[in-house]
């Protein structure tokens, strides 16, 4: 059976999970243009020039997901996607496996994407600004 996009694209966002370094949560993103071709993905995973947490943890590693994320090296997935775009202005569709933090969202309306579609939900997202901006929040 053929996959939808959503299906498709949230398959590729998965997969791109699975080269994160952070030992705390594993999360994948992919950023689509309007005619659904990828513009950018990423990972959760440390700085570049930094030591992989799966090599040497960071502080933050033993902490819970959500908690103490100061001491957390990792950028998030949807940063270092946002990171790569080369045009954040053609960006339309967001797909990610955790749905994004608040800080995340705050950096998601900073660009042009109108939806985010997620996989699992964050207990700490931004869903309520990102309603408040009158955007499609949608789960997969």
């Amino acid at each position: 059976m053929r996959p939808t996009k959503n299906q498709w694209f949230m398959e590729i966002a998965r997969i791109t999970a699975k080269r994160s370094t952070c030992l705390r949560r594993n999360v994948g993103c992919v950023i689509v243009d309007k005619e659904g071709y990828i513009l950018s993905t990423g990972y959760n995973g440390v700085p570049r020039d930094f030591t992989h947490c799966i090599e040497s943890p960071c502080q933050g590693s033993k902490s819970n997901s959500g908690l103490n994320l100061d001491s957390c090296k990792a950028l998030h997935a949807e940063q270092n996607a946002i990171a790569r775009l080369k045009e954040p202005f053609n960006a339309e569709i967001l797909y990610v496996t955790t749905s994004p933090c608040i800080a995340c969202t705050k950096l998601i309306l900073a660009t042009s994407i109108k939806t985010i579609i997620y996989d699992v939900e964050y207990i700490n997202n931004g869903k309520e600004l990102w309603l408040e901006a009158k955007r499609n929040w949608l789960k997969l």
